[in-house]
């Protein structure tokens, strides 16, 4: 208690036997005393000041022909809309064709839910039930100059200023797993109860985006 993963990375864990790799987590921690320091008046005006300036390695920019992209000290990842000129029109080869321009990593198509892991870089396209587009988006990576994680990029991009200035919460909920808990006796729910609390959410889902 008292602290949160901040990240989280994949380490490869030598074995015993060189045919086989063993897979484990590192996890990053933050105190409270560390997200304190963190979202204090102090350092969220040095952030705010950091994002309206003008680094001096972005005059390389000012050109006619190119600049290398300058690389970010600090990065982050969020989810971003892209190609909205697609919205609204079939899901098809002509509207499969301009994915490219994204260089995705990879592809899915979804209607209804969706796994909630990350992968940079993915395009996630929405559709309704009539094979229509409703939305696409797309996982990215980001700067954090004047950032504290990539919350405050996706809010920036949203114009919600007002949430880059105020502190963060320290905790996330899952509805969905909360929904499979049995918490007035602690006792396990039974295959079939899962299996239709399950078909209630995915039903609330496609009512919601129909």
């Amino acid at each position: 208690m008292g602290s949160q993963p901040s990240s989280t990375g994949v380490t490869v864990l030598s074995a015993d036997d060189p045919n086989q790799t063993v897979l484990g987590w590192a996890c990053y921690e933050m105190t409270d005393e560390d997200r304190a320091e963190r979202d204090s008046p102090e350092a969220l005006e040095q952030m705010r000041e950091q994002r309206e300036a003008l680094s001096p390695e972005l005059e390389a920019y000012n050109t006619r022909h190119r600049a290398e992209v300058a690389p970010s000290g600090r990065v982050g990842w969020t989810c971003i809309e892209v190609l909205p000129q697609l919205w609204g029109r079939p899901w098809n080869n002509a509207a499969a064709n301009f994915l490219r321009c994204l260089q995705p990593s990879c592809v899915r198509v979804a209607q209804g839910e969706i796994t909630l892991d990350s992968r940079v870089w993915r395009v996630t396209v929405y559709v309704n039930a009539n094979n229509t587009i409703r939305r696409i988006e797309q996982e990215v990576e980001v700067g954090l100059v004047g950032f504290r994680n990539g919350q405050d990029a996706s809010n920036y991009l949203e114009r919600d200023d007002d949430s880059l200035m105020d502190p963060q919460p320290s905790f996330a909920v899952n509805p969905r797993a909360i929904r499979r808990m049995t918490l007035s006796s602690g006792d396990e729910p039974d295959a079939e109860e899962l299996r239709r609390r399950d078909q209630e959410d995915l039903d609330r889902h496609n009512y919601m985006f129909r």
